[in-house]
Parts: C-alpha cells; sequence; structure tokens
C-alpha cells in the first residue's frame, strides 16, 4: 500500500476567479483542500460523469489533437480490455497488491 502523505499542488489564478472561488466556497460550506481532493479523486478514478465534462474542457485546453486522439484510443481499447476480462477497479487494484507481495514490495 502506497504510504499516505499529504502533498501541497499549487497553481496561479487570477485574483478575481480566487475571490470568487472562495466566496462560493465559503457560501456551500466547503473548504478548498475538500473541493480539490474530491477533483483528483474523481479524475483518478476515472469517474464517468467527472470524465464526460472533462473530456469537453481537455479539448479547449490542448493544442495537441493527434495526441487527444490516440488518448482516446488507448482509453477505449482500456475499456474494451475490462469488459472482455471481465475486471473491475478493485479487482484490479488487488491483482498489483498480489504482485506486490510477490516481489516483496509494500505499495
Amino acid at each position: 500500500m502506497i504510504e499516505c502523505t499529504r502533498e501541497r499542488v499549487v497553481f496561479s489564478i487570477s485574483t478575481k476567479q480566487k475571490i470568487d472561488f472562495k466566496i462560493r466556497l465559503h457560501r456551500e460550506g466547503i473548504t478548498q483542500s475538500m473541493f480539490f481532493s474530491t477533483i483528483v479523486h474523481a479524475y483518478n478514478e476515472s469517474d464517468e460523469d467527472f470524465m464526460l465534462w472533462y473530456k469537453k474542457v481537455s479539448e479547449k485546453m490542448s493544442n495537441n489533437k493527434t495526441r487527444q486522439k490516440i488518448l482516446r484510443k488507448e482509453e477505449a481499447a482500456a475499456m474494451d480490455n475490462m469488459k472482455k476480462f471481465g475486471l473491475n477497479k478493485g479487482e484490479i487494484d488487488d491483482i498489483y497488491d498480489i504482485i506486490a507481495e510477490e516481489k516483496g514490495e509494500q505499495m
């Protein structure tokens, strides 16, 4: 199992964006940390709803259309393999754990 140390992620936005963001978060009663942790989790876990939105905006963020096309093909192939072999996320994680145990590693 991977050690759960906390890391800080830093990025820049305009002052107005930050103010508007903080106001909305305050109104909803959540912290920046809660918000971004949820976003990162949704991205890392390929949450279907999040990924639908992300695919729309990622095309606007990237000018590399060839890379986007390759990534879409890879994602489709991965999904096909998961369906073909009947594997879900938990089972794949279990496979990695078994491999790590056999090698005497901690993941």
